[in-house]
């Protein structure tokens, strides 16, 4: 990931369970030494999770059942996608 050199979005969940949370502190490293890189990372989502029910939405006090889809046209809209 030290390489890329278009722009990137990482959208990663620290409870993803097919990765180890060992892995959180290198990716934090290696997406903050390279400006291309932008990672949003969340403490929830699973593997693929991003979708959220009303039970969810309101827990979690965001009313956006579909948080990844925005967060990814947000940041391709500021990137000038």
């Amino acid at each position: 990931m030290a390489d890329l050199t278009i722009p990137t979005l990482i959208l990663y969940a620290s409870d993803d369970p097919l990765f180890s949370p060992a892995i959180i502190p290198d990716l934090k490293n290696v997406c903050a030494a390279n400006p291309k890189i932008k990672l949003v990372l969340t403490d929830y989502g699973g593997h693929v999770g991003y979708y959220n029910g009303s039970a969810g939405q309101r827990q979690a006090g965001d009313s956006d059942p579909w948080w990844a889809w925005n967060r990814a046209l947000d940041w391709v809209e500021k990137v000038g996608g």
